[in-house]
């Protein structure tokens, strides 16, 4: 209702984001409560009832009718009352205070006198009583540096409010200050409008506002929205469990018309022509003494399937051994022959069209098995044989390994994948980690809000990378196993119930072991997916090795419950790079195009992947699965990933974690000549104590490279801490042990 009281508009108050309204002396409580505002002003039904009591009797003098109500009323303070202070007599004050953590606090609306009437028009002239003061000067505190941007609120129906009546925001603003809230535009008038309750915030405690959660799943930072903050009780310290900061922006996905558009390719072959194919096939067999039929075909955007069902006595490898020469009366540039095709008795003799189709990435997004399902982590890997497209989930792999020789399509296909994580997951859902030792590839990605750490180009930094990942990896476990979960899907479910109700208790019972006792206890937060893409594994292993692969492996063996992924890509897929620990723990992979049967054997373990055609021709190996599935992997250009990642970063800069740095270890780096080396004191006491001193043992004391291990031998030479080489003995320690 749209009541007027000291020439205020309550309701365009209420629009502002008033919470609270209070009068400096009884009088004036007393006339704000009649005007129908409550504590943390709601318009109650008595106040309303009172108010239209009011109408009715509002036909004497100003004084007469505010006595006559106060004096059959009785005196209206309460403890449900606007709080008042001491009766400091006229002129007097009314302090707003502001609910919404938006606008802040407006401050005091001073009025300089109170000599207040009531309007004593006839009902039918005035749908409503007036309570307002003969004003000579109106004040606005407002502070300056508060968000003038109005919250966005959901449309309500209100009753048409007075616009003759002056406003306190129709008053110039000494400020300055531009006024942007919005204003209700005014319904149609009726006949008999009847009053319509406008839902207002319910009442909060006095406390710092908390602000709302997001109405969709939350996000990393875990905004936890207010009504369902339940306190352990009111002895309890608010000021002991730490809230999140203001929620940000909801981030928005990437649209599909950042993607180029293409027509459709509808050429398909001619039914003749794949007959008089099918006739070919079989009599080149037979040249061979091997009898059969074609019993199907299947034609597909790169290569025509052909099922031939072999004559009773005919065994299957001599078909398998005849490749090259049906290849050679095909005119085919390669064929790859599938004997048996798993699940069906026949034989799968695979011949390249004589035009190739090109996969275009954007009919991957678009098509329905991307877009009916219910993906946590998905992967466009292309079309199949016969021309449906395949999406594969990262999380169910859980890790991938890819390898294909120069121009197979390997990086294009690394960058499908990434692109169809960017176009799922905001950055508080997933981390990216990317390394890039030829520093090209990923280089479209820089400082997108997802990635953990720029993209790394230097085999060190890539090393420590790795390791932190490590860590990551056991400090989640360790949140896991508190919180009584298996997995980052139920610890996300979890948190997501726990904050519902979140209070002390809760936060004491999840809190790390041995909390500072003077520091707020921590919100949780769910866990964002972290994805590590390294683009050449096989620059980081001539490096540092053993460092490289040990992280792979563990992360390999145990991240795939805490939400931890790799994949891993290189175009020299030799025994010496992708070793048997690292293929043992990644059953999961893909081969584009080599150069050998060995090479495609050190991938999959299967021949097959030396006769694919290249340009994104692939053979996948999903994970508990003997049988390959040979794909067709879709093109993405360069502009469109430089379109998608300069959206995702206009959006948000990125969050890089400062604990991914370059340390000295493994590999380890150099000290400069004239720096002090801070391990030199520990080494000189770990040789003094051994009575022998050699680089390795250095390296195995302190876990430190072997370049850095050499300099601080070296330096205890010349300070005569050791003595000289002596071959391949340990050197002679020339001082005694340092005492504590």
């Amino acid at each position: 209702m749209a009541t007027v009281v000291f020439g205020v508009d309550w309701e365009q108050l209420a629009e502002r984001g008033v919470g609270m309204v209070e009068g400096s002396t009884p009088r004036i409580g007393r006339l704000l409560r009649q005007a129908g505002f409550a504590a943390a002003g709601r318009v109650s039904t008595a106040a309303r009832a009172a108010v239209s009591e009011v109408r009715e009797r509002a036909r004497g003098s100003a004084s007469d009718t505010e006595d006559g109500w106060f004096e059959e009323h009785g005196d209206p303070d309460s403890e449900d009352s606007i709080a008042t202070g001491p009766s400091l007599g006229a002129p007097g004050s009314i302090e707003v205070a502001v609910q919404e953590p938006e606008l802040g606090d407006v401050g005091r609306i001073a009025i300089d006198r109170t000599d207040t009437h009531f309007d004593t028009a006839p009902p039918m002239d005035r749908d409503e009583p007036t309570a307002y003061a003969q004003r000579e000067l109106v004040e606005v505190e407002i502070d300056p540096t508060v968000a003038t941007e109005p919250p966005v609120e959901a449309p309500v129906e209100v009753e048409p409010s007075m616009d003759d009546l002056p406003s306190v925001f129709d008053a110039p603003d000494p400020l300055g200050v531009e006024r942007t809230a919005p204003r209700v535009a005014e319904p149609e008038p009726v006949d008999e409008p009847e009053p319509v309750v406008v839902a207002r915030p319910a009442p909060v405690a006095r406390v710092a506002p908390r602000p709302s959660a997001p109405a969709s799943e939350p996000s990393f930072s875990a905004p936890i929205e207010p009504g369902n903050l339940v306190s352990g009780g009111d002895d309890e310290d608010d000021s002991i469990i730490q809230w999140p900061d203001d929620p940000e922006t909801v981030f928005e996905l990437p649209s599909l018309a950042l993607l180029d558009t293409h027509d459709r390719d509808v050429s398909v072959l001619d039914e003749e022509e794949l007959r008089r194919m099918a006739d070919a096939l079989v009599e080149k067999l037979a040249n061979f003494n091997i009898k059969g039929e074609v019993t199907a075909i299947r034609p597909g955007p790169v290569i025509t399937v052909f099922e031939y069902l072999p004559a009773p006595g005919i065994k299957v490898s001599r078909i398998a051994g005849l490749a090259d020469d049906i290849a050679m009366a095909m005119r085919a540039l390669r064929v790859r022959i599938v004997a048996p095709i798993p699940g069906k008795g026949v034989v799968g003799i695979e011949i390249p069209n004589r035009r190739r189709q090109t996969v275009w990435y954007r009919d991957m997004l678009v098509s329905t098995e991307f877009r009916d399902k219910d993906w946590v982590l998905p992967m466009a890997l292309g079309k199949t044989t016969t021309g449906h497209p395949f999406i594969a989930d990262l999380a169910k792999m859980p890790h991938l390994l890819v390898g294909g020789t120069t121009g197979s399509g390997k990086s294009v296909g690394v960058n499908s994948m990434l692109m169809t994580l960017l176009f799922h997951r905001n950055p508080d859902d997933l981390k990216m980690i990317l390394i890039d030792p030829k520093m090209l590839e990923f280089e479209l990605y820089q400082d997108i809000p997802h990635l953990l750490h720029p993209v790394v180009t230097e085999p060190k930094l890539a090393a420590a990378a790795l390791k932190w990942a490590c860590t990551e990896m056991d400090e989640r476990y360790r949140i896991l196993a508190r919180w009584g979960t298996r997995n980052i899907a139920s610890f996300n479910r979890k948190v997501e119930r726990e904050l519902e109700d979140w209070n002390e208790q809760k936060a004491r019972r999840y809190a790390p072991r041995k909390w500072p006792k003077d520091e707020p206890l921590p919100l949780p937060q769910k866990f964002p997916y972290i994805v590590i893409v390294i683009d050449e594994l096989a620059d980081l292993m001539m490096v540092a090795s053993k460092e490289v692969e040990e992280s792979i492996v563990r992360l390999a063996q145990k991240a795939r419950a805490c939400g931890i992924h790799l994949i891993v890509a290189t175009q020299r897929p030799s025994v010496d790079v992708i070793t048997g620990l690292i293929k043992a723990n990644m059953p999961s992979r893909i081969a584009f195009q080599v150069r050998s049967r060995t090479d495609g054997r050190t991938i999959l373990d299967q021949n097959g992947a030396e006769a694919l055609l290249g340009k994104g021709d692939m053979l996948y190996l999903p994970p508990g699965v003997s049988g390959l599935q040979r794909l067709h992997g879709p093109f993405v250009a360069d502009e469109e990933v430089q379109r998608v990642a300069d959206f995702l970063r206009s959006q948000a800069e990125p969050s890089y974690d400062a604990e991914i740095r370059v340390e000295d270890e493994g590999g380890g780096g150099e000290i400069p000549e004239d720096e002090f080396d801070e391990f030199y004191d520990l080494a000189v006491q770990i040789v003094t104590e051994a009575g022998k001193a050699s680089t390795s043992m250095i390296q195995r004391h302190l876990k430190i490279g072997y370049n850095r291990a050499a300099r601080i031998i070296d330096c205890m030479e010349q300070e005569g801490v050791v003595g000289p080489a002596d071959g391949a003995r340990p050197r002679k320690v020339l001082v005694g042990a340092i005492e504590a």
